[in-house]
C-alpha cells in the first residue's frame, strides 16, 4: 500500500523534531512512504487529486486537511477506496478532536490502525467540500480579519483578537436561507457536519451526525451575539436557533469561512448539501 504524508511546514504547531519522530513510527508501520512538503496554497489539493496512493496522511492543520479532502473528492477514481488519517500539527486541530485522534502527533502516529475505517459526512458548498463547518456573518468576518503574522506568533490568540475586533467594529447585515420548506432570515449562521468548534468546544448537546446542523441568530443585537460567544466558550453550546436538514439554499451572502479558512463564494446564491465521503477515515 502506497502511503503519502503531506506536511505543511508553516502550519500552526508544526515541529520538525516531532514530525521526524512521527515518520520513524510510520516507517515501521508501512513499507512504502512518500513525504511531500507543501509549498503553496492548494498544493496538497493538487497532489491529492493527481497522485496515485492508497493512504494519505496530512500533517498540518484543518486547512491542509480541507485541501486533501477536496483533492480526493474531485479525483476521477474517487471510488478507489482511499484511506485517510491526520497528524495534528495545526492551531486548533478541530477535526482530530471531533474524531478522537490524539492531539499529540506522536501518539496519533502510534495509534493509527488501518484495519478499522469508515466513511464520514461531508458538507458541500459552491463546489467546495468541508469536513467541519461553513460559517457566515460574525464567523466569516472573524476568520477573514485574522492577521497571519499574528497567527504564526501567537496561534489561537490571533483568532481571539480578530473576533474581538470584529465584534466591536463591524455591522452585520441580514441574509436569507431556505430549507425544509421554510424561509429563514439570519445575521449569523453556522452549518456544521462536526460538533467541535474552535478547538474543543461543542456546538450542541443535540448534534445529529449525518445531517446538516444549522445554527443561526435571527437578529443583529450585539448582546445576543456576545451571549452566544460566551456560552460556547463555557461549553454550553450555541445559544441561538438550531434546525436540521440535508440541503439549504442561501441568498444575499457571498463570504464565508470553510473549515477555518476564509472563502469568497462565486455566486450570491448557493446551496449547502451533505454527502458521504468517498474516502475512508482510519479509526484508532
Amino acid at each position: 500500500m502506497k502511503t503519502i504524508v503531506l506536511a505543511n511546514p508553516v502550519s500552526g504547531s508544526f515541529d520538525k523534531n516531532k514530525f521526524n519522530k512521527c515518520l520513524d513510527i510510520l516507517n515501521r508501520k508501512f513499507r512504502k512512504i512518500e513525504v511531500v512538503y507543501t509549498e503553496y496554497a492548494g498544493h496538497a489539493e493538487k497532489i491529492a487529486k493527481d497522485e496515485d496512493y492508497d493512504i494519505v496522511i496530512p500533517a498540518g492543520g484543518d486547512g491542509l486537511l480541507n485541501e486533501v479532502i477536496n483533492g480526493i473528492e474531485n479525483r476521477i477514481d474517487k471510488d478507489k477506496g482511499i484511506l485517510l488519517y491526520k497528524l495534528p500539527f495545526g492551531t486548533s486541530n478541530v477535526f482530530c478532536r471531533e474524531y478522537k485522534i490524539p492531539i499529540n502527533p506522536i501518539k496519533a502516529a502510534e495509534q493509527i490502525d488501518i484495519t478499522n475505517f469508515h466513511h464520514i459526512p461531508l458538507g458541500l458548498i459552491g463546489g467546495r467540500y468541508f469536513s467541519l463547518m461553513v460559517g457566515f456573518g460574525f464567523d466569516a468576518l472573524s476568520v477573514k480579519n485574522v492577521d497571519l503574522n499574528l497567527k504564526k506568533r501567537f496561534s489561537k490568540f490571533a483568532y481571539v483578537y480578530s473576533g474581538l475586533k470584529t465584534f466591536l467594529k463591524k455591522e452585520f447585515h441580514p441574509f436569507e436561507f431556505f430549507t425544509n420548506g421554510k424561509r429563514y432570515e439570519a445575521y449569523h449562521l453556522i452549518v456544521a457536519v462536526s460538533n467541535k468548534y474552535a478547538g474543543s468546544f461543542n456546538l450542541s448537546k443535540k448534534f445529529k451526525k449525518g445531517k446538516l446542523n444549522i445554527f443561526y441568530l435571527k437578529n443583529d443585537k450585539k448582546l445576543n451575539l456576545l451571549k452566544n460567544i460566551l456560552l460556547i466558550s463555557l461549553y454550553n453550546g450555541f445559544a441561538g436557533e438550531q434546525i436540521y436538514s440535508d440541503i439549504i439554499k442561501l441568498i444575499g451572502v457571498d463570504e464565508c469561512q470553510i473549515d477555518g479558512d476564509f472563502y469568497k463564494l462565486q455566486m450570491n446564491s448557493n446551496f449547502v448539501k451533505i454527502k458521504k465521503s468517498s474516502f475512508y477515515l482510519v479509526n484508532i
